[in-house]
């Protein structure tokens, strides 16, 4: 199990997907991006894992998801 909680701010009020709420005049945006996940371990030395990392702002929730596949060599 992954778990995490990331931050960042930007000084623009924009959005990837949704609508910006253009009528808040704020210069500084929190973004949160908590991180929820799952990553299993071979035993031939593979690792895999997938993980749901929304981003939560002021313009609301935007979900990502996300997955991995690798080898330790």
């Amino acid at each position: 199990m992954e778990l995490g909680l990331g931050a960042t701010w930007t000084k623009e009020n924009v959005s990837l997907y949704l609508e910006p709420d253009l009528s808040k005049k704020r210069t500084n945006f929190g973004n949160y991006f908590p991180t929820v996940g799952y990553r299993k371990h071979t035993k031939k030395s593979f690792m895999w894992r997938m993980s749901l990392t929304p981003l939560v702002n002021q313009n609301g929730f935007q979900p990502f998801f996300g997955g991995s596949f690798g080898k330790l060599f």
